[in-house]
């Protein structure tokens, strides 16, 4: 009995975990579906926050001049895994690897070397449940920006299936746009401001996946306009003492 008793508060304090996160989850808005095309593709606007490269194993790479740190998640496994203030990942099934999201054929095999070590490895769900992404660490009523890939290339795992991002609002990326082997999935961009320290986003299909994403604080618009317009008066006092 006492064993039922801690299992049933354990369910309590998972379920009230959630409940806070989806409290303090924020409406992305969501940028247009984009096909994988080149480094450019990864974002540098603002300052980077985060980025991780989610593998099997242990791989990072740098696109673009941003680091993706490796993200492991376990083949076959079923739970919870993160880093402590910066992400949690909720999953069940899960199909992960370092390179089955790839090909050797064209057009994919056109990317750079260190793009495909991105787009190659990733993480996913063979039955289809939701997968729960949960940003940590973050700033009350900061702007942030949140770019992911989902790419299947080698259609080892179906590669015509779609994945679904949801965040009061809600995405749909295509695996692999020309459903051949070689051919490119897709990445978007949504933005947010925080509306406490946690953002959770998630991610639907019957076979949906990752390969991997960054977060980076970004100006809003208003700040940008007062922060031109500071240097273009300073600008104009200092053409005034030099005239």
């Amino acid at each position: 009995m006492r064993h039922a008793h801690i299992q049933f508060g354990a369910a309590l304090i998972a379920v009230a975990s959630i409940l806070s996160a989806a409290a303090h989850a924020a409406t992305v808005t969501w940028s247009s579906p984009t096909t994988i095309a080149g480094d450019s593709d990864v974002i540098t606007t603002g300052t980077l926050v985060t980025a991780l490269n989610f593998s099997q194993f242990q791989l990072a790479t740098t696109v673009n001049g941003v680091l993706f740190s490796p993200f492991a998640v376990t083949n076959g496994g079923n739970g919870i895994f993160g880093l402590p203030n910066v992400v949690s990942f909720g999953f069940s099934n899960m199909e992960s690897s370092d390179t089955a999201y790839g090909s050797a054929a064209a057009p994919y095999n056109t990317l750079s070397a260190s793009y495909q070590t991105l787009l190659s490895s990733g993480a996913g769900s063979s039955t289809g449940p939701s997968l729960n992404l949960s940003l940590l660490g973050l700033t009350n009523g900061t702007q942030y920006l949140f770019q992911w890939w989902s790419n299947d290339s080698g259609l080892n795992y179906g590669g015509v299936n779609s994945t679904t991002a949801t965040a009061l609002n809600a995405v749909v990326l295509d695996e692999n746009t020309t459903n051949t082997v070689g051919g490119m999935g897709q990445w978007v961009s949504g933005t947010f401001t925080a509306s406490g320290t946690s953002q959770s986003i998630t991610l639907s299909g019957a076979r949906p996946v990752i390969n991997g994403f960054q977060l980076r604080a970004v100006p809003e618009p208003s700040t940008l306009v007062l922060l031109g317009s500071a240097l273009f008066a300073l600008g104009c006092a200092r053409r005034r003492r030099q005239s």
